[in-house]
């Protein structure tokens, strides 16, 4: 009866009920096309950064776009870094959504130049990437009584 429940390990140590889903996962991130968004299907690609205060981030990469996301969050050393996309996905949730893809270079930067410049008024777009909601509660900090805007 001991040697039943004795665990066997398989694949670098990974006990064997975890196998088929250690080599799942090493398939899913191994692979570039697992790692698309809906809609995400190569060239250059426009795509949008919802958060929950209401601002939005808009932007275009030619390589997939959680690896731009990750280039976007990666902080002040890096320079394709965004501190309005650092700073809001430290804070609240994100939703990323494909908005165009399959495209040239130069049409995806059209595409996210007239997002961002034809967005309703709600937002004021900033850098040309980035649309901050009218309420959005990162854009002002408080300290000591006084506002500044960030």
């Amino acid at each position: 009866m001991v040697s039943d429940m004795a665990e066997t390990f398989g694949i670098e140590g990974v006990p064997d009920r975890f196998v088929d889903a250690f080599m799942t996962a090493r398939h899913w991130w191994g692979e570039d096309d697992s790692r698309l968004l809906p809609g995400e299907e190569g060239g250059s690609t426009v795509f949008v950064v919802d958060f929950t205060d209401g601002c939005r981030y808009c932007g275009y990469t030619s390589g997939g776009v959680f690896f731009r996301l990750g280039e976007l969050m990666g902080g002040p050393f890096d320079s394709g870094s965004s501190d309005f996309v650092i700073e809001h996905g430290r804070r609240m949730v994100y939703l990323v959504r494909c908005v165009a893809s399959g495209m040239d270079e130069r049409k995806a930067r059209d595409l996210r130049n007239l997002l961002v410049s034809q967005a309703p008024d709600a937002w004021a777009g900033s850098n040309g990437t980035t649309l901050e909601y009218a309420g959005c509660w990162l854009s002002e900090k408080v300290v000591g009584g006084e506002k500044y805007s960030a």
